[in-house]
């Protein structure tokens, strides 16, 4: 999309939803919770729509990672608490 320094801050900002549908507690002092936005400038589009867009991204992108991820250090992943709690 061709977006302004403003509105590319917009749109990360409206990404950030994403994260609010995915992860509690979010945004807090202790994590380092960041999106970062880029745009192509290539091609108009309506800035809400990118940004609902973002925030749907973010939030299959997390979920993916949790049901992709493995467990390390003996911490369990989420793919094993589900092994543990399926009869």
């Amino acid at each position: 999309a061709r977006l302004t320094k403003v509105q590319a801050t917009k749109m990360a900002q409206m990404a950030h939803q994403g994260m609010v549908r995915t992860i509690a507690p979010v945004h807090t002092t202790l994590d380092g919770d960041l999106v970062i936005a880029l745009a192509t400038g290539q091609v108009e589009a309506d800035l809400n729509a990118v940004g609902l867009a973002a925030a749907d991204a973010v939030a299959e992108a997390i979920l993916r990672a949790i049901k992709g991820a493995r467990s390390l250090g003996g911490l369990p992943a989420w793919v094993d608490i589900q092994e543990e709690l399926t009869p």
